[in-house]
């Protein structure tokens, strides 16, 4: 199993040179088979944004598990079927 912390802050993002060791994003762990991208997620704070290095250019198909409501705008984006720029074939938001 590998796992990736695409964002560990707390619940507001920062970006100062003071956070550069850690990183400025908030809340987003991705979780896959060793080799394979991440088929779950925990949680979708701004670090949702840094998974589509893990993802290597492909689709993601799998669980997004949220412990609390993330309702900032990159959330509602990828998460909601509506337009956005960054869709991609393949993604599906299950009923």
């Amino acid at each position: 199993m590998q796992v990736q912390f695409c964002g560990t802050r707390g619940s507001t993002p920062v970006s100062s040179a003071g956070q550069s060791r850690y990183g400025g994003y908030t809340a987003c762990i991705a979780l896959a088979h060793t080799g394979e991208p991440p088929t779950i997620i925990l949680d979708a704070g701004t670090g949702l944004q840094q998974l589509s290095l893990a993802l290597r250019g492909q689709a993601f198909c799998g669980t997004i598990l949220l412990s609390h409501l993330h309702w900032e705008p990159h959330t509602r984006h990828a998460l909601l079927p509506q337009r956005h720029e960054s869709r991609q074939p393949g993604r599906r938001v299950p009923a």
